[in-house]
């Protein structure tokens, strides 16, 4: 069984991203892998509540401020540092919030 953190900024309307992220990642990476979500947002009464009752303990939800573009990605590392405590697994992977899986990962 392989533990990994899915690491993501998603502040301002990159909340939306997000979830579609969230949903594509839950259909397509495998059983073999057991999947933590990170997220680091500014919106955090946003998440819908399907995502947040599904993910359970495998959601880990830590507030940000908005900051206009580019800073939020500039900045993904020092957030990542803020919520080291948060890393569940031994692997970690940073994934933008516009992005989605489109076929299967094991």
């Amino acid at each position: 069984m392989i533990d990994l953190t899915i690491f993501t900024v998603a502040t301002g309307r990159y909340l939306d991203f997000w979830i579609q992220l969230v949903n594509s990642g839950e259909e397509f990476i495998g059983h073999s892998v057991r999947t933590h979500w990170l997220v680091l947002t500014d919106q955090r009464e946003k998440i819908p509540t399907e995502i947040v009752n599904k993910l359970g303990p495998r959601l880990s939800v830590v507030p940000i401020e908005h900051e206009p573009w580019p800073y939020p990605t500039l900045k993904r590392y020092e957030y990542l540092l803020v919520a080291k405590d948060k890393v569940a697994g031994n692997y970690i992977m940073h994934l933008d919030a516009d992005m989605v899986f489109v076929d299967f990962v094991d």
